[in-house]
């Protein structure tokens, strides 16, 4: 065999590997996977049907305030 063989066979083999990794990580582009993908990003902007509780902090009896110092 000659020195090219031995050069052109990792070559195709690594070219086989390359377009298989290409064919199975493209974005699909049908219609129907626009359309899905559009309402997976609907789906994940839409508020949940579940009510939320409050992000702040609601204290069990109204806070009073502080006692001011009279003595100045």
């Amino acid at each position: 065999m000659s020195p090219f063989v031995f050069l052109l066979v990792p070559v195709v083999i690594i070219l086989l590997a390359s377009l298989l990794m290409w064919l199975r990580g493209r974005n699909p582009t049908t219609l129907k996977s626009g359309i899905d993908g559009f309402n997976r990003e609907m789906r994940a902007l839409s508020p949940d049907d579940a009510p939320r509780s409050p992000r702040r902090f609601e204290a069990e009896r109204p806070s009073e305030p502080a006692p001011r110092d009279r003595d100045r």
